[in-house]
């Protein structure tokens, strides 16, 4: 990918050529020619500006890195939550707690 210095000018004419005036055609001109690297947004941009700045050091930029790559940070679940997956995961297999509960207590085991 090159800088390419007649992007605006050819912009320019294409939109003077469909007819619109010079006011409509600067302002729907975009600000900066979009490239491969502009679509993949700002965990790029900060993960470019890390390994940078720290003279390509991958090793201090574990976060921006990590944020790009989509990975997250392990949440820790409190047992309340634990539970509540749990039985949302067990679904109606859970009805059958209360029920053998009931029953355990009129049969005697020898």
């Amino acid at each position: 990918m090159a800088f390419d210095p007649s992007f605006f000018s050819s912009a320019y004419r294409q939109c003077i050529g469909r007819g619109m005036s010079h006011k409509e055609c600067v302002s729907s001109m975009p600000s900066f020619p979009s490239g491969p690297m502009a679509s993949l947004g700002p965990e790029m941009s900060s993960a470019i500006g890390c390994v940078s700045e720290n003279g390509g050091d991958f090793s201090k930029c574990t976060t921006e890195l990590d944020a790009l790559a989509g990975k997250k940070a392990e949440e820790v679940k409190s047992t309340m939550q634990q539970t509540s997956d749990f039985c949302s995961k067990a679904g109606l297999k859970l009805l059958a707690l209360p029920i053998a509960y009931v029953g355990l207590k009129f049969i005697k085991i020898k």
